[in-house]
């Protein structure tokens, strides 16, 4: 039965064996096997013929136990938690600044309606002025309240 190699093997375990056991140079040794002379030089080097096991060093299953599938979902669960938080509490700011927009706009109409009634009681303004400040006043009114 014969010995089975790895796709890149160049060397046999009685080539290695007669490789470990020669005293001739490592270029020597080289031309004569048709390898390269860090071949030799590396199996000179090991006690053993047996080409080095390759790949993981341990193998580790990736299947959850059941504990690490619980702590993973309650991790989860707090993500999201956190998640909807931090879009409740921007929600919250971005409703407050609207707000605080709408009570200066009702303090500034509420401003422009009382010098309109003091113009108009100088007489320098007609009564539509009087009217559109007024509007201007409810209408903001009414957004401030809807908010």
């Amino acid at each position: 039965m014969g010995q089975v190699l790895h796709g890149s093997a160049r060397t046999t375990a009685a080539l290695r064996r007669a490789i470990q056991d020669s005293q001739a140079s490592l270029k020597e040794l080289a031309g004569r096997y048709g390898i390269n002379a860090k071949t030799v030089a590396k199996w000179r080097k090991r006690s053993s013929v047996e080409d080095a096991v390759m790949g993981p060093k341990q193998p580790h299953s990736t299947v959850l136990t059941e504990e690490q599938e619980m702590l993973l979902e309650y991790r989860k669960t707090i993500l999201n938690a956190l998640k909807d938080v931090s879009n409740s509490l921007v929600a919250y700011k971005e409703t407050r600044e609207r707000r605080k927009e709408q009570m200066a706009l009702v303090v500034s109409a509420t401003d422009a309606v009382r010098l309109a009634k003091l113009r108009y009681s100088g007489g320098n303004t007609s009564y539509l002025e009087v009217l559109t400040t007024d509007t201007d006043l409810y209408d903001g009114q009414l957004q401030l309240a809807q908010n």
